[in-house]
């Protein structure tokens, strides 16, 4: 982190209930994979790539063994992961079962307050303005 990249955005057109509306949305540059990362890491270390996916394919399993037994695992540097309930209120106790409350059981992460102010630290430099669709142009 610290490095003097920046984040692009783009503006997307959504339609909602059949009305166009516009929105800025991030532009991702890349999708990295496992692969990916482990090469990053390797060459930042002294560490040979199959060293690396092995401990990171076994970091992964852990934190999910870890969740499955309703654990909060916090990795350094990285961040919270948490098992985390989607549901919805009732109006009373007898009520609050599975069946009533409970929309889905998924996992929560929280980042580390360095990732989050890297990323907040990064700004925003590009805009690119949307295609004008035949509806749009004047």
């Amino acid at each position: 982190m610290g490095s003097s990249n920046y984040l692009t955005y783009e503006v997307k057109e959504r339609t909602i209930f059949g009305q166009s509306r516009w929105m800025a949305s991030l532009r991702l540059v890349k999708r990295y994979r496992l692969c990916d990362l482990v090469e990053e890491v390797a060459a930042r270390n002294s560490c040979r790539p199959a060293e690396v996916e092995a401990f990171m394919v076994a970091l992964a399993r852990e934190v999910g063994v870890q969740l499955e037994s309703g654990a909060e695992v916090n990795v350094k540097g990285l961040g919270t992961f948490y098992p985390k309930m989607i549901t919805q209120m009732v109006d009373t106790p007898e009520e609050a079962t599975l069946k009533n409350c409970v929309k889905s059981i998924t996992v929560g992460f929280r980042p580390e307050q360095k990732m989050m102010r890297a990323v907040k630290e990064a700004g925003i430099k590009e805009f690119d303005k949307p295609k004008q669709t035949d509806s749009t142009k004047e």
